[in-house]
């Protein structure tokens, strides 16, 4: 019913970004309240579920999940978050538990997603590789062209994509190695803001939405005169997959580095000015005959607000935020945790 909620609020170009943790199946006579730290008896009990025995690892992540996507959502991405300091466990008979998923979810098949924002550094061993003189002189890994299936095909693309989108790093990996962080406050079921801080750029607009209906403002990239890596006349005609897959088509020239060079609305809400009866193209300029309206920050909703790290994020990252907890003691938490917030001076 949450979720149900949730989705009716949501823009139809919106995203949900779940974080879920999991528990094993087990019979005790009592339950652990969520703001207790050690394992006290309490009144009630706790059956293992139908369909699982004792010691299961229930899955409820993906159960969720699952649940959403039979429901209409659009499951787009599993992540893992990997804890470089988990808690420690007593357990003899099992790895000791260092992850759990984030859920990228959408209401609809084509939403906002700002790939910019947190693109990642490509490691040094990828340039070097992609500066190779040639693409017979690409090794190492899946992508070598002698070894593996359809490499021929895999490294082609990772060239051709270099050319045209002149991308300035690489696309955000589905593992987020982050650490987990202390909260000296009465809730220890806290995630670092690391962990919210990429569900946030990548899920809203940093220049703000449509005042009129909403929409984001999407990013305007193009390519610069910088030079980010040279090939010379890689060719992809052979190899095991060559015909199929290349053609006679070479790969040549220089690639750039892109760049941000403005914002335009993603929606038809500005007012076009004519010239001689034709609407001049918009471009992020006062003077390019377009007048749209000043954006508005992007809305956060966190519907488990807890002790506020999401809006916390959201605010720091100029983002409108908006909570909804029951609990009033972490409503508590939630005022005096803003109240320490500072909004970024820039937000890229």
């Amino acid at each position: 019913a949450v979720f149900d909620e949730v989705r009716r609020v949501l823009r139809d170009d919106g995203t949900l970004w779940l974080n879920l943790g999991d528990s094993y199946a087990a019979n005790r006579g009592y339950q652990v309240v969520d703001n207790k730290h050690k394992d006290v008896g309490n009144n009630g009990s706790m059956n293992v579920p139908p369909g699982l025995k004792p010691k299961d690892l229930v899955g409820i992540p993906w159960r969720v999940a699952f649940a959403l996507q039979a429901s209409g959502w659009w499951l787009r991405s599993d992540i893992i978050w990997a804890k470089p300091n988990p808690m420690p466990e007593s357990v003899t008979d099992r790895p000791t538990k260092a992850h759990e998923y984030l859920f990228l979810l959408a209401k609809a098949e084509r939403y906002y997603y700002d790939a910019e924002a947190i693109r990642e550094p490509m490691a040094e061993s990828s340039i070097q590789r992609i500066n190779q003189e040639n693409f017979w002189n690409q090794t190492g890994g899946e992508k070598d062209y002698r070894n593996g299936t359809n490499a021929n095909r895999s490294m082609r693309n990772t060239l051709e994509n270099f050319a045209t989108s002149g991308i300035s790093g690489r696309n955000k990996r589905s593992v987020w190695t982050i650490s987990t962080r202390p909260y000296p406050e009465a809730h220890f079921a806290t995630f670092p803001p690391a962990l919210v801080e990429p569900c946030v750029m990548a899920g809203t607009s940093a220049h703000g939405v449509c005042p009129a209906c909403g929409a984001p403002w999407v990013r305007v990239v193009e390519r610069t005169d910088q030079p980010l890596v040279s090939a010379k006349g890689s060719r992809f005609d052979r190899g095991k997959t060559g015909n199929r897959d290349g053609g006679d088509r070479t790969q040549t020239g220089e690639r750039y580095l892109s760049t941000t060079t403005g914002w335009q609305p993603s929606c038809d809400c500005h007012a076009p000015a004519l010239d001689n009866g034709v609407a001049v193209p918009f471009a992020d300029d006062p003077d390019s005959g377009y007048w749209a309206p000043t954006p508005i920050p992007a809305t956060v909703l966190d519907p488990f607000a807890g002790s506020g790290t999401t809006l916390a994020v959201a605010v720091e990252h100029k983002r409108s935020a908006v909570g909804i907890e029951l609990n009033p003691a972490y409503v508590d938490l939630i005022h005096k945790r803003l109240g320490r917030v500072q909004p970024r001076l820039i937000n890229l």
